[in-house]
Protein backbone atom coordinates (compact mmCIF):
# COMPACT_ATOMS: atom_id res chain seq x y z
CA UNK A 1 0.00 0.00 0.00
CA UNK A 2 1.23 3.40 -0.87
CA UNK A 3 1.66 5.85 2.00
CA UNK A 4 2.28 9.55 1.99
CA UNK A 5 5.97 9.84 1.18
CA UNK A 6 6.24 13.55 1.73
CA UNK A 7 9.34 14.46 3.72
CA UNK A 8 8.86 17.61 5.70
CA UNK A 9 11.86 19.92 5.63
CA UNK A 10 13.20 22.16 8.35
CA UNK A 11 12.45 25.74 7.42
CA UNK A 12 16.09 26.73 7.14
CA UNK A 13 15.77 27.45 3.45
CA UNK A 14 19.46 27.10 2.62
CA UNK A 15 18.63 25.83 -0.82
CA UNK A 16 21.65 25.42 -3.14
CA UNK A 17 20.01 27.13 -5.01
CA UNK A 18 11.62 23.96 -20.09
CA UNK A 19 7.99 24.78 -20.78
CA UNK A 20 4.89 23.89 -22.90
CA UNK A 21 3.03 25.99 -25.44
CA UNK A 22 -0.27 27.63 -24.43
CA UNK A 23 -2.19 30.69 -25.44
CA UNK A 24 -0.75 32.45 -22.41
CA UNK A 25 2.04 34.77 -23.49
CA UNK A 26 5.53 34.06 -22.14
CA UNK A 27 8.21 36.66 -22.62
CA UNK A 28 11.76 37.22 -21.44
CA UNK A 29 13.71 40.39 -20.78
CA UNK A 30 16.92 38.66 -21.86
CA UNK A 31 17.19 37.85 -25.53
CA UNK A 32 20.53 36.00 -25.49
CA UNK A 33 22.90 34.36 -23.07
CA UNK A 34 25.64 36.85 -23.99
CA UNK A 35 23.61 39.98 -23.32
CA UNK A 36 25.69 42.99 -22.26
CA UNK A 37 23.96 45.10 -19.65
CA UNK A 38 24.15 48.88 -19.81
CA UNK A 39 23.72 49.67 -16.12
CA UNK A 40 23.19 53.36 -16.84
CA UNK A 41 19.68 52.49 -17.98
CA UNK A 42 18.92 50.37 -14.93
CA UNK A 43 17.68 51.09 -11.39
CA UNK A 44 19.92 49.80 -8.59
CA UNK A 45 18.20 47.53 -6.10
CA UNK A 46 18.26 48.67 -2.47
CA UNK A 47 20.43 46.55 -0.18
CA UNK A 48 18.64 45.93 3.10
CA UNK A 49 20.16 46.35 6.61
CA UNK A 50 22.71 43.80 7.77
CA UNK A 51 20.44 42.47 10.54
CA UNK A 52 17.85 41.64 7.91
CA UNK A 53 20.31 39.67 5.78
CA UNK A 54 21.96 37.46 8.42
CA UNK A 55 22.58 33.93 7.16
CA UNK A 56 20.49 32.37 9.94
CA UNK A 57 17.38 34.37 9.11
CA UNK A 58 14.15 32.62 8.13
CA UNK A 59 11.98 34.75 5.83
CA UNK A 60 8.23 34.22 6.03
CA UNK A 61 6.69 36.86 3.78
CA UNK A 62 5.56 40.47 3.43
CA UNK A 63 2.44 41.47 5.33
CA UNK A 64 1.01 44.98 5.44
CA UNK A 65 4.25 46.51 4.15
CA UNK A 66 6.55 44.66 6.54
CA UNK A 67 8.78 41.66 5.86
CA UNK A 68 8.35 39.07 8.62
CA UNK A 69 11.41 37.05 9.54
CA UNK A 70 12.95 35.07 12.39
CA UNK A 71 16.59 34.90 13.51
CA UNK A 72 18.17 31.56 14.29
CA UNK A 73 20.86 31.22 16.94
CA UNK A 74 20.57 34.62 18.63
CA UNK A 75 18.35 33.59 21.56
CA UNK A 76 19.05 30.41 23.52
CA UNK A 77 15.56 30.54 25.03
CA UNK A 78 13.58 30.63 21.81
CA UNK A 79 13.13 31.83 18.24
CA UNK A 80 12.68 35.64 17.99
CA UNK A 81 10.69 37.22 15.17
CA UNK A 82 11.19 40.67 13.67
CA UNK A 83 9.40 42.99 11.26
CA UNK A 84 11.32 44.95 8.64
CA UNK A 85 9.41 48.02 7.42
CA UNK A 86 9.96 48.30 3.66
CA UNK A 87 9.11 52.01 3.58
CA UNK A 88 11.43 53.40 6.28
CA UNK A 89 13.83 50.41 6.58
CA UNK A 90 13.31 50.20 10.35
CA UNK A 91 13.35 46.85 12.12
CA UNK A 92 10.92 46.26 14.99
CA UNK A 93 10.93 43.40 17.47
CA UNK A 94 8.08 40.96 17.13
CA UNK A 95 7.41 37.89 19.24
CA UNK A 96 9.34 34.85 20.52
CA UNK A 97 8.57 31.14 20.21
CA UNK A 98 9.93 29.71 23.51
CA UNK A 99 12.13 26.59 23.58
CA UNK A 100 12.26 26.49 19.79
CA UNK A 101 13.85 23.43 18.22
CA UNK A 102 12.60 23.07 14.64
CA UNK A 103 9.92 24.47 12.34
CA UNK A 104 8.28 22.84 9.35
CA UNK A 105 8.68 24.14 5.82
CA UNK A 106 4.94 24.60 5.46
CA UNK A 107 3.19 27.74 6.65
CA UNK A 108 0.09 29.74 5.82
CA UNK A 109 -1.13 33.30 6.32
CA UNK A 110 -4.56 34.85 6.72
CA UNK A 111 -4.99 38.61 7.17
CA UNK A 112 -2.59 39.43 10.04
CA UNK A 113 -1.96 35.82 11.14
CA UNK A 114 0.78 33.32 10.26
CA UNK A 115 0.20 29.63 10.99
CA UNK A 116 2.99 27.08 11.28
CA UNK A 117 3.73 23.70 12.87
CA UNK A 118 6.73 24.14 15.20
CA UNK A 119 8.65 21.72 17.44
CA UNK A 120 9.73 22.99 20.86
CA UNK A 121 12.01 21.22 23.35
CA UNK A 122 9.56 21.45 26.23
CA UNK A 123 6.69 19.73 24.43
CA UNK A 124 5.76 16.08 24.68
CA UNK A 125 3.78 14.11 22.10
CA UNK A 126 1.27 16.50 20.56
CA UNK A 127 -0.38 14.21 18.03
CA UNK A 128 1.19 16.12 15.14
CA UNK A 129 3.94 15.18 12.69
CA UNK A 130 7.34 15.06 14.41
CA UNK A 131 5.66 16.11 17.67
CA UNK A 132 5.08 19.65 16.44
CA UNK A 133 2.47 22.11 17.69
CA UNK A 134 0.41 24.41 15.49
CA UNK A 135 1.15 28.05 16.33
CA UNK A 136 -0.92 31.08 15.36
CA UNK A 137 1.19 34.26 15.30
CA UNK A 138 -0.42 37.70 15.11
CA UNK A 139 1.94 39.90 13.09
CA UNK A 140 0.25 43.10 14.28
CA UNK A 141 -0.12 42.56 18.04
CA UNK A 142 2.75 40.01 18.43
CA UNK A 143 0.41 37.64 20.27
CA UNK A 144 1.12 33.91 19.91
CA UNK A 145 -1.42 31.10 20.41
CA UNK A 146 -0.78 27.37 20.61
CA UNK A 147 -3.47 25.27 18.94
CA UNK A 148 -3.93 21.80 20.40
CA UNK A 149 -4.81 18.97 18.04
CA UNK A 150 -7.73 16.90 19.38
CA UNK A 151 -8.29 14.24 16.71
CA UNK A 152 -6.96 10.68 16.64
CA UNK A 153 -4.64 11.35 13.71
CA UNK A 154 -1.16 12.69 13.09
CA UNK A 155 -1.57 16.16 11.61
CA UNK A 156 0.85 18.70 10.18
CA UNK A 157 1.77 17.33 6.74
CA UNK A 158 0.77 20.57 5.09
CA UNK A 159 -1.21 23.68 5.94
CA UNK A 160 -3.31 26.31 4.17
CA UNK A 161 -6.21 28.66 4.97
CA UNK A 162 -9.70 28.48 3.48
CA UNK A 163 -12.71 30.57 4.50
CA UNK A 164 -11.00 31.54 7.77
CA UNK A 165 -10.37 27.90 8.65
CA UNK A 166 -7.00 26.16 8.93
CA UNK A 167 -6.67 23.19 6.58
CA UNK A 168 -4.15 20.44 7.21
CA UNK A 169 -3.30 16.97 5.92
CA UNK A 170 -3.29 14.23 8.54
CA UNK A 171 -2.87 10.47 8.52
CA UNK A 172 -3.77 7.45 10.61
CA UNK A 173 -1.48 4.46 10.32
CA UNK A 174 -1.45 0.86 11.57
CA UNK A 175 0.67 -2.11 10.56
CA UNK A 176 -1.94 -2.94 7.92
CA UNK A 177 -3.09 0.34 6.38
CA UNK A 178 -2.76 4.10 6.16
CA UNK A 179 -5.66 6.49 5.84
CA UNK A 180 -5.19 10.14 4.96
CA UNK A 181 -7.56 12.92 5.99
CA UNK A 182 -8.14 16.55 5.20
CA UNK A 183 -8.81 18.28 8.50
CA UNK A 184 -10.09 21.75 9.33
CA UNK A 185 -9.64 23.90 12.42
CA UNK A 186 -12.04 26.73 13.23
CA UNK A 187 -10.24 29.44 15.27
CA UNK A 188 -13.56 30.81 16.52
CA UNK A 189 -15.05 27.55 17.83
CA UNK A 190 -11.60 25.99 18.43
CA UNK A 191 -12.89 22.80 16.81
CA UNK A 192 -11.03 20.29 14.63
CA UNK A 193 -12.99 18.31 12.02
CA UNK A 194 -12.17 15.59 9.53
CA UNK A 195 -13.89 16.66 6.33
CA UNK A 196 -12.61 14.11 3.81
CA UNK A 197 -10.99 10.69 4.03
CA UNK A 198 -8.66 9.08 1.49
CA UNK A 199 -8.29 5.33 1.86
CA UNK A 200 -6.33 3.71 -1.01
CA UNK A 201 -7.61 0.21 -0.14
CA UNK A 202 -11.08 0.46 1.32
CA UNK A 203 -12.45 3.89 0.41
CA UNK A 204 -15.56 4.71 -1.58
CA UNK A 205 -15.00 4.86 -5.36
CA UNK A 206 -14.59 8.63 -5.51
CA UNK A 207 -12.02 8.75 -2.69
CA UNK A 208 -10.27 5.40 -3.12
CA UNK A 209 -7.02 7.13 -3.92
CA UNK A 210 -3.83 8.65 -2.56
CA UNK A 211 -3.73 12.34 -1.79
CA UNK A 212 -0.43 14.00 -2.66
CA UNK A 213 -0.82 17.61 -1.53
CA UNK A 214 -3.29 20.41 -0.90
CA UNK A 215 -3.54 24.17 -1.34
CA UNK A 216 -6.29 26.77 -1.19
CA UNK A 217 -7.32 29.98 -2.94
CA UNK A 218 -9.08 31.13 0.23
CA UNK A 219 -12.50 29.93 -0.94
CA UNK A 220 -11.93 26.32 -2.01
CA UNK A 221 -9.47 23.53 -1.27
CA UNK A 222 -7.49 21.98 -4.13
CA UNK A 223 -6.31 18.40 -3.48
CA UNK A 224 -3.82 16.73 -5.84
CA UNK A 225 -4.74 13.03 -5.92
CA UNK A 226 -3.82 9.83 -7.73
CA UNK A 227 -6.19 6.92 -8.21
CA UNK A 228 -5.05 3.74 -6.48
CA UNK A 229 -6.56 1.67 -9.28
CA UNK A 230 -5.62 3.58 -12.45
CA UNK A 231 -2.73 5.74 -11.17
CA UNK A 232 -4.41 8.66 -12.95
CA UNK A 233 -3.81 12.09 -11.41
CA UNK A 234 -6.41 14.77 -10.85
CA UNK A 235 -7.09 17.79 -8.68
CA UNK A 236 -10.22 17.59 -6.56
CA UNK A 237 -11.81 20.91 -5.68
CA UNK A 238 -13.71 20.67 -2.40
CA UNK A 239 -15.31 23.01 0.13
CA UNK A 240 -14.58 23.22 3.86
CA UNK A 241 -17.31 20.63 4.54
CA UNK A 242 -15.49 18.11 2.36
CA UNK A 243 -18.01 18.19 -0.50
CA UNK A 244 -16.57 17.61 -3.96
CA UNK A 245 -17.35 20.55 -6.26
CA UNK A 246 -15.46 19.63 -9.40
CA UNK A 247 -12.47 17.73 -10.78
CA UNK A 248 -9.54 19.14 -12.76
CA UNK A 249 -7.73 16.64 -14.96
CA UNK A 250 -3.92 16.35 -14.96
CA UNK A 251 -2.02 14.92 -17.93
CA UNK A 252 0.08 11.80 -17.37
CA UNK A 253 3.15 13.65 -18.71
CA UNK A 254 2.82 16.50 -16.22
CA UNK A 255 2.12 14.10 -13.37
CA UNK A 256 5.14 11.93 -14.17
CA UNK A 257 7.36 15.01 -14.23
CA UNK A 258 6.26 16.61 -10.98
CA UNK A 259 5.64 13.45 -8.90
CA UNK A 260 8.99 11.89 -9.84
CA UNK A 261 9.94 12.92 -6.29
CA UNK A 262 7.89 13.89 -3.24
CA UNK A 263 5.97 17.16 -3.54
CA UNK A 264 7.62 19.92 -1.56
CA UNK A 265 5.25 22.77 -2.33
CA UNK A 266 1.86 23.40 -3.96
CA UNK A 267 0.21 26.79 -4.32
CA UNK A 268 -2.62 28.36 -6.29
CA UNK A 269 -2.81 31.92 -7.62
CA UNK A 270 -6.11 32.65 -9.32
CA UNK A 271 -6.25 30.20 -12.23
CA UNK A 272 -2.61 29.14 -11.86
CA UNK A 273 -1.22 26.24 -9.84
CA UNK A 274 2.47 25.95 -8.95
CA UNK A 275 4.17 22.78 -7.73
CA UNK A 276 7.73 21.99 -6.64
CA UNK A 277 9.17 18.56 -5.90
CA UNK A 278 12.07 17.33 -3.80
CA UNK A 279 14.50 17.41 -6.72
CA UNK A 280 13.69 21.12 -7.14
CA UNK A 281 11.78 20.52 -10.38
CA UNK A 282 8.83 22.88 -10.65
CA UNK A 283 5.88 23.50 -12.92
CA UNK A 284 3.36 26.31 -13.45
CA UNK A 285 -0.02 25.20 -14.79
CA UNK A 286 -3.20 27.03 -15.74
CA UNK A 287 -6.72 25.77 -15.06
CA UNK A 288 -8.53 25.74 -18.40
CA UNK A 289 -11.78 23.93 -19.20
CA UNK A 290 -11.41 21.51 -16.26
CA UNK A 291 -7.83 20.67 -17.21
CA UNK A 292 -4.41 21.75 -15.98
CA UNK A 293 -2.42 23.10 -18.92
CA UNK A 294 1.34 23.43 -18.50
CA UNK A 295 2.74 26.93 -18.82
CA UNK A 296 6.34 26.47 -17.75
CA UNK A 297 8.79 23.92 -16.35
CA UNK A 298 11.93 24.91 -14.54
CA UNK A 299 14.41 23.86 -11.92
CA UNK A 300 15.20 25.97 -8.84
CA UNK A 301 12.16 28.19 -9.43
CA UNK A 302 10.94 28.98 -5.93
CA UNK A 303 7.80 30.71 -4.68
CA UNK A 304 7.16 33.05 -1.77
CA UNK A 305 6.24 30.93 1.30
CA UNK A 306 2.92 32.69 2.06
CA UNK A 307 1.95 34.95 -0.85
CA UNK A 308 -1.55 34.04 -2.09
CA UNK A 309 -2.51 36.88 -4.45
CA UNK A 310 -3.05 36.69 -8.19
CA UNK A 311 0.30 38.22 -9.22
CA UNK A 312 2.88 35.72 -7.96
CA UNK A 313 6.63 36.07 -8.32
CA UNK A 314 9.10 33.17 -8.58
CA UNK A 315 12.84 33.35 -8.00
CA UNK A 316 15.16 31.26 -10.16
CA UNK A 317 18.90 30.66 -10.18
CA UNK A 318 20.40 29.14 -13.33
CA UNK A 319 23.28 27.04 -12.00
CA UNK A 320 24.87 26.56 -15.43
CA UNK A 321 25.01 30.22 -16.47
CA UNK A 322 25.26 31.74 -12.95
CA UNK A 323 22.42 34.05 -13.91
CA UNK A 324 19.38 34.94 -11.85
CA UNK A 325 15.81 35.54 -12.91
CA UNK A 326 12.46 36.68 -11.59
CA UNK A 327 9.36 35.15 -13.15
CA UNK A 328 6.10 37.06 -12.77
CA UNK A 329 2.50 36.18 -13.63
CA UNK A 330 0.37 39.25 -14.26
CA UNK A 331 -2.78 39.59 -16.37
CA UNK A 332 -2.39 36.16 -17.98
CA UNK A 333 1.15 36.94 -19.04
CA UNK A 334 4.16 35.00 -17.75
CA UNK A 335 7.26 37.17 -17.90
CA UNK A 336 10.84 36.26 -17.12
CA UNK A 337 13.19 39.06 -16.08
CA UNK A 338 16.96 38.70 -16.01
CA UNK A 339 18.35 40.42 -12.89
CA UNK A 340 22.05 41.26 -13.43
CA UNK A 341 24.44 41.23 -10.47
CA UNK A 342 27.33 43.70 -10.87
CA UNK A 343 30.71 43.74 -9.07
CA UNK A 344 30.42 40.09 -8.10
CA UNK A 345 33.97 38.75 -8.05
CA UNK A 346 35.72 35.60 -6.87
CA UNK A 347 35.48 31.91 -7.65
CA UNK A 348 31.77 31.70 -6.85
CA UNK A 349 28.83 33.93 -7.76
CA UNK A 350 25.82 35.14 -5.81
CA UNK A 351 22.69 33.22 -6.64
CA UNK A 352 19.05 33.78 -5.83
CA UNK A 353 18.12 31.56 -2.93
CA UNK A 354 14.47 32.50 -2.71
CA UNK A 355 12.44 35.60 -1.93
CA UNK A 356 9.31 37.12 -0.45
CA UNK A 357 6.86 39.47 -2.12
CA UNK A 358 3.62 41.39 -2.04
CA UNK A 359 1.91 43.09 -4.98
CA UNK A 360 4.33 46.05 -4.96
CA UNK A 361 7.78 44.95 -3.78
CA UNK A 362 9.90 41.89 -3.22
CA UNK A 363 12.94 41.00 -1.15
CA UNK A 364 15.43 38.74 -2.91
CA UNK A 365 17.73 36.60 -0.74
CA UNK A 366 21.12 36.09 -2.43
CA UNK A 367 23.54 33.38 -1.33
CA UNK A 368 27.21 32.86 -2.10
CA UNK A 369 29.48 30.12 -0.80
CA UNK A 370 31.76 31.31 2.02
CA UNK A 371 30.21 34.80 1.92
CA UNK A 372 27.48 36.49 3.92
CA UNK A 373 23.97 36.49 2.55
CA UNK A 374 22.68 39.68 0.98
CA UNK A 375 19.05 40.73 0.65
CA UNK A 376 17.85 43.31 -1.86
CA UNK A 377 14.60 45.23 -2.08
CA UNK A 378 13.17 45.54 -5.60
CA UNK A 379 10.06 47.40 -6.70
CA UNK A 380 8.00 45.17 -8.96
CA UNK A 381 7.41 48.02 -11.40
CA UNK A 382 11.20 48.04 -11.97
CA UNK A 383 11.35 44.41 -13.17
CA UNK A 384 13.33 44.33 -16.39
CA UNK A 385 15.24 47.53 -15.59
CA UNK A 386 16.83 46.79 -12.23
CA UNK A 387 20.19 45.35 -11.23
CA UNK A 388 21.96 44.30 -8.03
CA UNK A 389 25.36 45.72 -7.12
CA UNK A 390 27.69 43.97 -4.67
CA UNK A 391 29.26 46.75 -2.61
Amino acid sequence: MKKINKIIFILILGIVFAGCETEVTTTSSEESEDVVVDYSEYQKAIETPENFSESGNLYYGIMKGKAIYARMGVDQDGLPFYKYDLSNHQIDEGWVIPDFQMSMYYMAADDEYIYQFILCNSEEDTGNYKGTTLYRMNTQTNEVDKIDHSLDTISGYNICVCNNKIISLAKQTTDMWTKVFIETYNPDSKEWRQIREYDPQNGEPNIKEDIIDICSNGEEIFAYCKSSETNKAQVEVIDTDGELRRIIEVSSETDAYITSNFIRDMKIYGDYIYMLNGNMYSVIMKIKNSELVEIRRDRYMLADPIYSGKKPVFFRADLESDKNYIIEINNDEVKEYYIPIANDTGEYRYRFNYGVTDDKQCCVICHKSEEKNRVYLINREDFGKVYISIE
